[in-house]
């Protein structure tokens, strides 16, 4: 609940909105737990179902006799049984997630209470103005500051948030990064005669692919580096309004709703573009 007086929280119109934005917070939060949780399941178990028949198929090629215990445990009846094993329990997993993200729609379900969450959260600072305004001068002073602390924290919000998805975005890249090497050493290693490194080597040729098409596949699924760059500009455009916040303060201290609320509108203009682009961001990666 946001810092105002009593007078403000308790007014009907104020609980009304306040009331109608925590409902849709928390139902986008829920979706997207949901999206992520069922979204990296899918990922996961696609990995390694695609590890799992390449095992299979790379232990065709090898003697169950081969005089190396690696490369013979991979042609074994026994291993073939459980990586056929895991390979229909993965791919029933990324079925049964694909087809609940597909139904359930959570990624369009947090989008939309995203959405409304934020356009709430809006009406909720306008409204605790209004009514502090007719409330008393006093009453409209400490509603003022509440919403010069409502934009600090936004702007904190966007930039731990650009920071927190760059760096999520960079661990995806050293990821990928790493498995390309692994697969290039592998390749450069193909010729040696070491039989554990061999073993290695066809671990890695199977594995490498499928972690990579993993990491890829998650890394769209999040748009890290795209919700990075928006929140970023996002951030540098909110600055830019806070230079006039001189303006907020004149129209509080002359008790001048209009000029309060025109200060407040150029902050929900930059805040609302940034929650539309990230919904499009959303859309997108729906699609892809």
């Amino acid at each position: 609940m946001p810092d105002l007086p009593p007078s403000v929280i308790d007014d009907p119109e104020y609980q009304s909105v306040h009331k109608r934005r925590e409902k849709a917070a928390t139902d986008a939060r829920a979706a997207q737990q949901k999206f992520f949780r069922f979204t990296g399941a899918f990922v996961v178990a696609t990995a390694v179902a695609a590890i799992c028949s390449g095992l299979i198929l790379y232990g065709i090629d090898v003697p169950p006799d081969s005089a190396d215990p690696v490369l013979g445990s991979m042609a074994s009846e026994l291993s073939r049984q459980w990586l056929l094993f895991l390979t229909a329990v993965s791919l029933a997993i990324a079925a049964f997630c694909s087809h609940l993200l597909g139904v359930s729609k959570f990624g369009n379900r947090h989008r939309e209470n995203r959405l409304e969450a934020e356009i709430l959260r809006f009406e909720r600072e306008r409204v605790a103005l209004k009514v502090a305004h007719r409330i008393d001068p006093e009453a409209f002073k400490s509603a003022g500051e509440s919403f010069r602390a409502f934009v600090e924290r936004q702007e904190k919000y966007l930039s731990d948030a650009a920071q927190k998805n760059r760096k999520s975005a960079y661990s995806a890249t050293v990821v990928a990064a790493v498995l390309a090497a692994l697969a290039a050493a592998a390749g450069a290693l193909g010729s040696l005669e070491n039989k554990v490194i061999l073993a290695a080597i066809a671990f890695l040729g199977v594995c490498t692919p499928a972690l990579g098409a993993a990491v890829e596949s998650w890394s769209q699924a999040t748009g890290d580096t795209q919700r990075a760059d928006l929140h970023e500009q996002s951030w540098k455009d909110l600055v830019a309004v806070r230079s006039e916040e001189a303006d907020l303060n004149n129209a509080i201290e002359h008790q001048d709703l209009d000029a309060a609320l025109a200060y407040a509108e150029k902050v929900f203009a930059v805040l609302a573009a940034d929650v539309q682009e990230f919904v499009r961001l959303r859309e997108s990666a729906n699609d892809t």
